[in-house]
């Protein structure tokens, strides 16, 4: 029960600020605590930015503020408004209300609560500020994080959710002052949304989706009703929230400035500027990417690979469903695009009859924007923000009691025991009533324990793994729950590389290698550059590099200057005298790439020899860098021969080591990853690893410590 009362600190904080920021101005409750939750997420931000959020300053500077700001509010008290609604809609309030309170109040245990929301958050409470890692998660804005950081600073991080559960509430309050200005019977609409499966899943875990779809609500509002520079703030805030929020920003500014209020439109663009800029200069400066970890082909950069990010984003775009079968999918299916609507937005064209009145063309239009970041992301929680609109363009089409009807239609096959009745049996929503857990009558150990078979593995792996060791993760191990960090293969470029040269030592049995051995005659070169002379779809690499004079291999050199057309803090790994490295493109080969060595002196070289994919071994080009400064073709004639057989197994592992990974999780019973966790367990040995445990089927590795061959 205690976890309830924890929540309010915050709750009252954020609805005082956006009290005292709008006291002179005619605004609904739910928008002046959007405005509040907004400003502080984003002072909150600051100082985590500045390393200074701790205990003591953080609640020095609310102390002070609450004082300013209750000052503030003494000459023009806010008439407070409280939504009517008939017994039939308190009565569903209540019965969603008791099942999303105990959801949330239960310990985490859906995955992007309990790996990076919460799993960053866990880092800045230990820091006092944000962390320095550049990966694809700790790039992302993260506005919703600020206030989870808030409440757990000083209550823990168990009952951080229930901050995201708070915004099911004040979006649906957003929704009744919406739809109120839209002259509809609001409450209707609010049923159509919050009862919704998704929003039910999402809003009683630490996520930020249905906190997005309550900022977008109260976007639309200001603008509708004509408060442009709040609107700014918004929009802005949509954006710290989540990343597809940058297109709900813009579409603001151009619409705040296309009604020519020029100095509306400047200070609307200073306060998206305040709202966006911090988060975008962060990511820039970390990674050198402002949008960060997308567009990495427009922005290049060393923390992120290019072909990693588009078979990410290629998945995304269709999670596998076509766009024929994705609107089943996303209303009743539930499965494969992770949640459902609800059968009832099926119905949603019949809300196009709405066109004809003057609020339903302008709604239609901001559905128009809030769709874009879903063709994006096909998920189905991409569409809560769509949904909060499209409930009310629904409402506002139907007559008034078939609306109604529909409402509780919804809210029947909403409910967690009607969904098996239609959904895919694996459909995400809730599942069962963790009140017991809810109110710490069962300990968090054994509710997850019973849940959660990735909180079974992160136990075992802290039985091991001290805190803040480097885990290798192919399984999904909750960082919330963990010792060590976990880093994933797809989420940015050192964990990319370690799986790569995995592969490279599995695959060199296969004997897909070529040994290059290109020959010219001796002289003197400052530099030698190696061109790729075909285009492919997949990227170009080279293992390993050697140059000869005559019969002697040259060693390389630490004044030697290593670079390449791309990626080039990694060219080095193709001189390091190790196979089972390389340095590659990490995205499709094109003629004219390159990989090149400069010498701080003359060297004298006849040859060289290149160990390559067979596919990399293709109309290769040398050039070396003459007494003039320029490039000029060696004239080399490649020879093309299959290297020696050898096992690169342990070079791999030696190569993992040096980059930090003292410790690899796998998974044998499934995933995309399962033959290489196989081949790592079943031929430890050969790896020169050893099996530390095992549980189910999970296992955790680590290299053979010294006398225990």
């Amino acid at each position: 029960m205690f976890a309830y009362l924890t929540v309010l600190p915050s709750l009252l904080l954020i609805l005082l600020t956006g009290t005292a920021l709008t006291r002179k101005l005619e605004l609904p409750w739910s928008v002046r605590f959007g405005v509040g939750a907004a400003v502080v997420s984003q002072a909150v931000f600051a100082l985590l930015a500045m390393n200074v959020a701790t205990q003591a300053v953080v609640g020095g500077l609310i102390l002070v503020w609450a004082v300013v700001a209750l000052i503030w509010l003494r000459p023009g008290p806010v008439k407070a408004e409280f939504p009517r609604l008939p017994a039939l809609a308190w009565a569903l309030a209540l019965c969603y209300g008791v099942l999303y309170g105990i959801h949330a109040a239960a310990p985490e245990i859906q995955a992007d609560g309990y790996t990076y929301h919460l799993g960053l958050v866990k880092q800045w409470l230990a820091r006092g500020g944000l962390t320095p890692d550049v990966g694809f998660y700790e790039m992302l804005p993260q506005g919703m994080e600020s206030l989870f950081y808030l409440h757990s600073l000083f209550f823990g991080l168990g009952g951080a959710k229930l901050m995201h559960a708070v915004f099911i509430l004040a979006g649906a309050w957003a929704i009744y002052d919406l739809g109120v200005r839209m002259a509809v019977t609001p409450w209707p609409a609010i049923v159509l949304w919050a009862c919704s499966p998704v929003v039910g899943i999402t809003g009683t875990a630490a996520y930020n989706d249905v906190a997005l779809g309550f900022a977008v609500v109260c976007t639309v509002t200001l603008l509708w009703t004509g408060h442009w520079r709040l609107a700014a703030l918004m929009a802005g805030w949509c954006y710290a929230l989540k990343l597809p929020g940058l297109v709900f920003a813009a579409a603001a500014f151009i619409y705040i400035a296309s009604r020519r209020r020029w100095r509306d439109t400047v200070v609307a663009g200073l306060l998206l500027a305040v709202m966006v800029g911090p988060w975008v200069a962060r990511t820039w400066w970390m990674s050198g990417n402002p949008v960060a970890p997308l567009y990495n082909r427009w922005f290049p950069n060393e923390q992120f690979h290019v072909n990693t990010e588009e078979v990410t984003v290629q998945y995304l775009r269709s999670y596998g469903v076509d766009w024929l079968h994705r609107g089943w999918e996303v209303a009743v299916g539930g499965q494969k695009t992770t949640g459902l609507l609800g059968p009832v937005f099926l119905l949603t064209p019949l809300a196009l009859v709405a066109l004809r009145r003057r609020e339903g063309r302008w709604l239609w239009g901001a559905v128009g924007v809030v769709l874009v970041p879903w063709i994006a992301n096909a998920g189905t929680r991409f569409l809560i923000p769509a949904a909060a609109l499209l409930a009310i363009l629904l409402v506002m089409a139907l007559p008034r009691r078939l609306g109604i009807g529909l409402a509780m239609v919804h809210a029947i096959l909403s409910w967690p025991a009607a969904i098996p009745l239609y959904a895919d049996a694996h459909a995400w929503h809730l599942r069962g009533l963790p009140w017991r857990a809810a109110l710490g009558w069962e300990s968090a150990d054994q509710y997850l324990s019973r849940e959660l078979w990735e909180y079974r593995v992160a136990q075992m792996v802290n039985r091991h793994v001290d805190t803040g060791q480097v885990v290798l993760d192919f399984l999904g191990l909750p960082d919330l729950y963990a010792n060590g960090r976990p880093v994933r293969t797809w989420q940015y470029a050192a964990p990319d590389k370690a799986l790569d040269t995995i592969k490279t030592a599995m695959e060199y049995d296969q004997t897909r290698f070529y040994e290059v051995t290109a020959d010219w005659k001796g002289g003197e070169v400052r530099g030698v550059r190696i061109r790729n002379g075909e285009e492919s779809q997949w990227p170009w690499g080279l293992q390993e590099v050697t140059f000869v004079e005559g019969t002697t291999p040259i060693r390389p050199r630490l004044s030697w200057e290593l670079s390449a057309s791309h990626h080039s803090l990694d060219a080095a790994m193709a001189m390091d005298s190790n196979w089972s490295t390389r340095w590659q493109t990490w995205q499709e080969r094109t003629p004219g790439m390159y990989w090149q060595v400069e010498f701080a002196t003359p060297v004298r070289i006849s040859a060289m020899k290149i160990i390559c994919y067979r596919a990399d071994a293709a109309r290769l080009r040398f050039a070396g860098l003459q007494a003039d400064g320029q490039w000029k073709d060696l004239g080399a004639t490649p020879q093309i021969s299959i290297p020696v057989a050898l096992s690169l197994r342990r070079q791999a592992t030696k190569h993992l080591q040096r980059q930090g990974f003292r410790w690899i999780l796998v998974r044998l019973d499934g995933g995309g990853l399962e033959p290489v966790s196989r081949a790592l367990v079943l031929h430890a040995r050969d790896w020169g690893l050893e099996v530390v445990e095992r549980l189910d089927g999970a296992c955790l590795l680590r290299p053979r410590q010294s006398g225990s061959e």
